[in-house]
């Protein structure tokens, strides 16, 4: 990941360097930026000014006059619920285990907040669970031991890292000098340490390094918003992962360059894997096909493949949803319902399934999974779609759903964002709650759904005038009234409005009636 996968939400250099350069330039005592000046060649005159007058943590001060530490953008801290498309969806796929580990170029941490949203949590491993839990950012030595855990997601930050300079911050105020040094040593920002990086210096280095030659040479390799600007990376990449890449065959996926351009370097990367610009860039730009609706797309290309997968033995639905993956061959001009209902309803009725004790689950001790102990509710919380070892009647009774809606030809109708886990029709402003009915005798408290009900409470929500429920089955057996009329009780009870306090005030919906 390169400064383009954080564009409009943290400030790339020549922004931030106009926006703090002056008052940046004050704060640590040299010359403001002249004209024509980069932000990386104006850190090598301030850093050396520091060193000059002796300053004891250059980099933690110069840090600190760009307002690294306290503006919440550098920590995705942003004024929305949700991250944004494409750090959701990278997210999701790192909890859905498909990525080997991420790179990042970036000081802010928008991708580590998109992870914390899905689930992924800093503060270490839950090795219950049977996915990934956990995450591990690299930006010293220190942390080089914990390559070896399980259940994590990967991230190497080889520039360093906001919350490194904020750690470094506590560690100087508590004394530990050393390790504040350490720490803050890792923010690359000068013009002089970012051309001529040593890759064969201090521990750090050399674990990068090695990490980065045993990956690429055995995993493919995408790119978002990287300009491949660093000679000193692509050096390392030419001399040793290209020959282990031309000892096998490579796949046509093998390098995928997500840009608005195919920059400088890119052509040099490219001829590492041996491919043209035709095959490896993918552009995208700030209109037309834009980075979010890129990886939205293949979200959904990948989320119809588990729902196919998981109706196998219904070949009508299998024949309906790859009629849906075929309209999606190519990024689509408009909006595609499919698109969005991937996004915004298949996680949070997922959710809603696991949550209901409807999904068991057994771990290597033959023990259940105790899934009521866990924290389901965030609005972005990922229950993967790949799990082995288990049946998945929820995704059976998603893809039912999906197929149908396809059928009827009025997926169009229906708007699959504003209440996530519900479909909306403004027509006549109809709100549809799909709820699992094929053991309502578990625990169903639709703790699940609350999402949908922070929704409806929001100040400016689509105007809700009737709320329908619609009972889902995995199977052919249609639900019997008994299990309606609770689904019926319980959404009452979980909505809360005095609108729809009765639970004959709530009509029952049918797939052919969407």
């Amino acid at each position: 990941m390169g400064a383009g996968m954080s564009y409009g939400l943290a400030p790339l250099p020549p922004k931030l360097l106009e926006e703090k350069g002056a008052t940046a330039s004050v704060a640590v005592g040299c010359a403001p930026p002249v004209a024509g000046e980069t932000l990386y060649t104006w850190a090598d005159r301030a850093v050396a000014h520091l060193a000059a007058t002796h300053d004891e943590n250059p980099k933690l001060t110069l840090g600190r006059s760009l307002d690294l530490l306290t503006e919440p953008r550098w920590l995705g801290l942003g004024a929305t619920e949700r991250s944004a498309p494409r750090h959701r969806v990278v997210a999701r796929f790192g909890r859905e285990g498909l990525w080997e580990q991420i790179w990042s170029f970036n000081w802010d941490c928008v991708q580590e907040s998109a992870l914390e949203n899905v689930g992924i949590s800093r503060d270490g491993v839950d090795s219950r669970l049977p996915w990934p839990t956990g995450s591990r950012t690299f930006i010293t030595a220190h942390e080089c031991p914990q390559a070896a855990e399980e259940n994590m997601v990967q991230i190497i930050k080889p520039h360093g890292c906001v919350r490194a300079l904020i750690e470094a911050e506590r560690e100087r105020t508590a004394g530990n000098d050393p390790r504040a040094l350490q720490l803050a040593a890792r923010f690359l920002i000068t013009q002089t340490e970012l051309t001529a990086l040593n890759t064969n210096g201090d521990p750090t280095q050399v674990f990068i390094f090695a990490t980065l030659c045993s990956r690429m040479s055995a995993h493919p390799l995408v790119t978002v918003g990287w300009s491949a600007s660093e000679n000193y990376l692509l050096d390392h990449i030419e001399n040793n992962v290209r020959p282990q890449l031309a000892m096998r065959a490579l796949g046509p996926d093998e390098l995928s360059i997500i840009d608005v351009a195919f920059h400088t370097g890119h052509p040099r990367l490219a001829q590492c894997y041996n491919k043209t610009a035709a095959q490896a860039h993918v552009p995208v730009g700030a209109t037309g096909l834009t980075t979010d609706d890129l990886f939205l797309w293949v979200q959904t290309l990948y989320g119809l493949e588990r729902l196919r997968l998981a109706v196998a033995a219904r070949p009508a639905d299998v024949q309906a949803i790859a009629a849906m993956e075929a309209t999606l061959a190519a990024p689509p001009d408009n909006r595609h319902f499919s698109i969005e209902w991937v996004d915004n309803f298949l996680p949070v009725w997922v959710r809603l399934c696991w949550r209901c004790g409807l999904v068991p689950f057994y771990d290597a001790q033959n023990q259940l999974l105790p899934v009521e102990e866990f924290n389901l509710e965030r609005r972005d919380e990922h229950v993967p779609w790949n799990l082995y070892g288990c049946a998945r009647p929820d995704l059976i009774a998603a893809a039912i759903l999906a197929a149908a809606l396809h059928r009827n030809g009025s997926s169009a109708a229906w708007d699959f964002g504003s209440f996530p886990g519900g479909l909306y029709r403004g027509s006549d402003s109809l709100l549809v709650v799909p709820l699992p009915a094929w053991r309502t005798g578990a625990d169903n408290e639709l703790r699940g759904l609350q999402p949908l009900i922070n929704a409806l409470q929001r100040s400016g929500a689509q105007p809700v005038e009737r709320l329908g429920v619609l009972p889902l089955m995995a199977d052919e057996t249609p639900p019997g009234a008994g299990e309606v009329a609770v689904l019926r009780e319980s959404l009452a009870h979980r909505i809360g409005t005095a609108a729809f306090a009765q639970s004959d005030e709530i009509v029952v919906m049918n797939l052919a009636g969407l």
